[in-house]
């Protein structure tokens, strides 16, 4: 009789443990988005505005050398020092515009991502042919933070590396998901080669990271000079 009863007490013990590690992995995988995310930006602002400004540094100390002995010379590379310096600072905004939250609260996913596009745009240039419905419920408001992040990172992975000029984005639903498709007409890539340097696609890998933390299928396709192709599913709550 005494057995009959612990059976369900260590029945309900080994569901508490599993439901506790469960929790720990994912609250490893958070960390760890976290992390890459932090150790993408801080590769950013080092290669991007904190090498303008070291480099600008040294110029204005030989500049200080050569003033007296050369004012022409002087002046012509000062030009060139300033062109730096303005797009050391067209990279901190990008920055912060990168980093900038959306207003999905107010807004909803598909309308954050129309204003997003326009302003992808003015800063970039490349144009982005959008289909994006209305969407009503369905995702949470984390679901819709992580799709935001994720087409957001895909813009500007192409802003950087694809030398696209066009990107087709396309929204559509059906009675068990939200189903993204990001079609660009730049470089492409090899993908298994892509991924064997980790320490080059962070971009990549957070995509991926953020995509397993809402339960969503992430899949891109690519082959050099042909493009990238990325698709994106993400269960609605109910499903």
């Amino acid at each position: 009789m005494a057995n009959d009863e612990q059976r369900p007490l260590a029945t309900d013990l080994l569901r508490a443990q599993d439901d506790e590690a469960l929790q720990v992995a994912f609250n490893d995988r958070i960390i760890q988005a976290f992390e890459q995310e932090r150790l993408r930006l801080a590769r950013e602002i080092h290669d991007g505005p904190a090498q303008i400004l070291a480099n600008a540094i040294f110029e204005l100390e030989y500049f200080e050398k050569l003033l007296d002995r050369d004012p022409a010379a002087v002046r012509g590379q000062m030009a060139q020092m300033k062109k730096d310096i303005r797009n050391g600072l067209t990279d901190v905004r990008r920055f912060i515009f990168d980093l900038r939250p959306p207003a999905l609260g107010e807004m909803g996913l598909f309308q954050a991502l129309r204003r997003y596009l326009a302003d992808y745009h003015d800063h970039f240039g490349i144009e982005v042919d959008a289909v994006l419905p209305d969407l009503h419920g369905g995702l949470s408001a984390t679901k819709e933070v992580a799709v935001f992040r994720i087409i957001q990172e895909a813009l500007q992975n192409i802003q950087k590396h694809a030398a696209a000029t066009h990107v087709t984005l396309m929204g559509s639903t059906d009675s068990v998901a939200l189903r993204i498709s990001l079609v660009d007409d730049g470089r492409g890539f090899d993908p298994g080669e892509v991924i064997n340097r980790r320490s080059r696609n962070l971009g990549l890998i957070s995509m991926r990271e953020r995509a397993e933390l809402i339960g969503a299928e992430l899949r891109v396709s690519s082959s050099p000079g042909k493009g990238t192709s990325i698709s994106l599913a993400v269960p609605f709550e109910s499903a």
